[in-house]
């Protein structure tokens, strides 16, 4: 995992970092954002908001942007309050959409944050989420996930493993024996790939279902499970393990293995959506996912208007909209399709849409919810 500095200059220090600081903690946060860690901190120097923090992650890398021995202005509690004053930020990137890039992205922090407590002789006590200090639910995707998870995965590197037993060195082959290879074959397996037997021996079977794994991936197909080749496969496993929670089929613990309750979530997953029930995430079930995800997100950002006419005159529907305004409705008119149509409120709820309409119902107006 590369670490680069970007330093803000000193001539924005006025506005980014204007006091010195020692550290007492780390104060974790996503970013909220789709953009690399690179350009999250090319943003935060670029613009003149008094908006700040130290070091952003990403997929692949750390980037700093601000000198730890200056403050930052991040965590919403005043101009002295302890997260901005003694607190080391670190973003990570990828939580408005999540998926792989965040999940990976997630890990790396983990890993990061446990060498900065590491260097600094701290405890996983001196990891602190933003919603510590100020009344927002932030981090929002890795609260959504567990934080006590994400401190186990910090505590699990400072222990020198993450929870599935692997870490940055691990290199497993012909040969190799252990909880680390059975967690692999397990991986193997349930990912459908055939002829790999789960008792904890590296043999020829476990070697061949490692190279395919690799080839269908763009890795080197050696047959030999470094660094690379376990971390997208923890990556692809925690992508999907997050994504089943997110829809309701639990899984438990995002932990990278593919165990039975993660199984069990394929297969009525697969089950629910008219897909052949195997409990093997293939190439349809993984799409499927997406598209399910992908309309859920849509329908959680819909809007639910409420209309009270609609006009071939434009002057007719700004009559309604005095009318409406006179009984104290906020009323707008909104040309689409040829039509002006009249509309007074839009709501994130059904419910308060109906509520509305009611409303109208009862003083005379004609309304429906669009």
């Amino acid at each position: 995992m590369n670490i680069i500095k970007n330093l803000v200059p000193s001539s924005k220090y006025n506005i980014k970092c204007p006091y010195t600081m020692n550290a007492q903690f780390i104060v974790v946060h996503n970013t909220a954002n789709d953009a690399s860690a690179a350009n999250e901190i090319a943003y935060m120097i670029r613009n003149n908001n008094q908006v700040s923090f130290h070091y952003a992650v990403d997929d692949v890398e750390v980037v700093q942007g601000i000198p730890e021995n200056r403050n930052a202005w991040h965590a919403g509690d005043g101009g002295n309050g302890r997260g901005n004053r003694n607190g080391i930020a670190v973003e990570i990137c990828y939580s408005r959409s999540g998926g792989d890039r965040f999940i990976k992205a997630e890990k790396n922090a983990a890993k990061f944050i446990a060498s900065k407590l590491k260097e600094k002789g701290w405890g996983i006590d001196k990891v602190k989420k933003h919603q510590d200090f100020a009344n927002k639910y932030c981090p929002h995707r890795t609260l959504d996930m567990g934080w006590n998870r994400f401190l186990n995965m910090i505590q699990s590197e400072l222990n020198t493993s993450n929870s599935s037993g692997q870490n940055t060195s691990t290199v497993l082959k012909r040969g190799s024996r252990g909880t680390q290879v059975r967690y692999l074959q397990m991986n193997l397996t349930g990912l459908g790939y055939k002829g790999v037997s789960i008792d904890g021996i590296y043999g020829p079977g476990t070697e061949s279902g490692v190279k395919r794994f690799q080839a269908a991936y763009g890795l080197s197909a050696d047959g030999i499970a470094g660094p690379n080749t376990l971390n997208k496969m923890d990556s692809i496993i925690g992508g999907l393990q997050n994504n089943l929670n997110k829809l309701g089929y639990n899984v438990g613990s995002i932990d990278g293995v593919f165990g039975n309750s993660t199984k069990n979530a394929v297969i009525a997953f697969q089950r629910d959506n008219g897909l052949t029930a195997d409990g093997i995430p293939g190439k349809n079930t993984f799409a499927k996912i997406e598209e399910v995800i992908k309309n859920k997100d849509s329908d959680k950002n819909r809007l639910y208007r409420v209309q009270v006419g609609a006009f071939g005159v434009r002057d007719n529907a700004q009559k309604l909209v005095t009318e409406l305004k006179s009984k104290g409705y906020d009323a707008i008119v909104v040309q689409d399709k040829g039509l002006y149509k009249v509309q007074t409120g839009a709501f994130s709820k059904r419910e308060n849409a109906d509520k509305l309409v009611v409303q109208l119902k009862k003083d005379g107006f004609e309304a429906i919810v669009i």
